[in-house]
């Protein structure tokens, strides 16, 4: 406050003590200010963007400082996440040790500098829609991630090749071994996975795993199980589950789902045939059904109409089947001349003699 209130004295009185103008002293003055503001925002504006001396590091990622081809040390900005001294990833009080904006101070470049690499990964976003990427980086998010996945060449048990693509939720728990102990470690998990992948598809069909109104139950249950391969210990050599995954490259994989099962394009051509078939044939049983209810319907009827008229004749005393029979003739509009009338007006002439 005091400073405040001592600018204006300053600014009056400096330039009769220096003997100078008052708008030299003015613009001096400001030239200095803009300079010290450009001294200390440049750690943000210049520097930390190009990686010299300074760096920024975003919320609940890292970066590495190396020196010479080594590690010097891992920077975290993280609120939720620090580093254990394996550099293992710990849930907790945050580790972010940097200035205001993620802005840190990592060392003397060109002796030091950021890590940079090149990873190529693909994303499914929550509208489902598949993002690739190919990107330089200078950083390794800690946060839990969907990749997509894709498996070619994935026999099923009759031997159909298939293509599975399939989405893992996958996040960095020890951002040094997935650094430097493998050369990709997405390709490594992606191997792991695509193996349990193969043998899940190899238990079934494909016409079974694609065909009815169960197939999102069924792509369901099938990442399920090769989640659960994924949980079995096969051996302790190599990277064959999801233990393995977490000890020896700092993944940890937390689900899998199956997305998409397609065959060949032979193989798909035969399988759209066999669905229109059965759409055909089933469209085929619907109309033979309704046709036999229809006849079924219409014979129910004629039969109940036949009773009516039948028992109508016999209370008038006269052979049911008789009187039906008469009925039909008049229907039909036969005119006979010789007989002196219709043919029914004839019959019931006679039939009236009769008794």
């Amino acid at each position: 406050m005091a400073l405040i209130i001592a600018i204006p004295f300053v600014m009056a009185n400096v330039p009769r003590y220096l003997n100078i103008p008052e708008f030299t002293f003015l613009f001096t003055s400001i030239g200095i200010i803009i300079f010290g503001i450009l001294i200390i925002l440049s750690p943000y504006l210049i520097l930390a963007p190009a990686n010299l001396f300074f760096t920024l590091v975003p919320e609940n990622k890292v970066k590495y400082v190396v020196s010479g081809g080594k590690l010097k040390k891992i920077i975290l900005s993280s609120n939720k996440y620090r580093l254990d001294e394996n550099y293992n990833v710990e849930e907790g009080k945050g580790g972010s040790s940097g200035l205001r904006g993620g802005l840190h101070l990592y060392g003397i470049w060109p002796f030091s500098d950021i890590l940079v690499y090149r990873f190529k990964w693909i994303n499914i976003t929550i509208e489902n829609k598949i993002v690739p990427h190919d990107e330089i980086l200078d950083n390794v998010i800690l946060k839990a991630d969907m990749y997509l996945l894709e498996l070619k060449g994935a026999e099923d048990k009759d031997l159909i090749p298939l293509t599975v693509k399939t989405v893992v939720t996958i996040r960095i728990t020890n951002p040094y071994n997935a650094m430097f102990e493998i050369q990709d470690w997405l390709e490594a998990t992606a191997q792991t996975i695509n193996s349990a992948v193969r043998n899940e598809i190899r238990k079934d069909s494909f016409h079974n795993l694609i065909d009815g109104d169960l197939k999102a139950t069924t792509y369901t249950t099938l990442g399920e199980n090769i989640f659960k391969e994924l949980e079995k210990k096969r051996s302790d050599e190599g990277i064959n589950n999801l233990k393995s995954l977490k000890e020896k490259i700092g993944v940890t994989v937390s689900a899998v789902r199956v997305i998409n099962i397609d065959p060949e394009s032979n193989v798909r051509n035969l399988t759209l045939k066999r669905t229109e078939a059965k759409i055909n044939a089933d469209v085929i049983v619907t109309e033979a059904k309704g046709t036999a209810d229809a006849i079924e319907i219409k014979a129910k009827g004629e039969a109940a109409a036949f009773i009516t008229k039948a028992n109508a004749w016999e209370e008038k005393g006269m052979d049911p089947v008789l009187g039906v029979t008469l009925e039909q003739l008049e229907s039909s509009h036969l005119d006979y001349s010789l007989f002196g009338g219709t043919v029914p007006d004839f019959l019931k002439k006679v039939f009236d003699k009769k008794r």
